[in-house]
């Protein structure tokens, strides 16, 4: 899994645990999770019982998971 770069800063997705998106009504914090699965539906049922927010395809078999708590 890479980095990702910013002209300012680079995220190294590795180290990335959690996202706080501040509104002005709410905040919503988004927990990360590395997932080993074949599919989409493989990590929906793996992260069962969790809010998944969103599923993004790193490569083939591994996926990052968001979570709202």
């Amino acid at each position: 899994m890479g980095a990702v770069h910013y002209p300012r800063y680079t995220v190294d997705m590795n180290r990335l645990r959690e996202i706080l998106f501040k509104t002005d009504e709410e905040n919503y914090k988004l927990t990360t999770h590395f997932v080993l699965a074949k599919t989409y539906m493989g990590v929906v049922r793996k992260l069962k019982r969790k809010n998944i927010v969103a599923i993004i395809k790193i490569d083939e078999g591994n996926f990052i998971a968001f979570t709202e708590e």
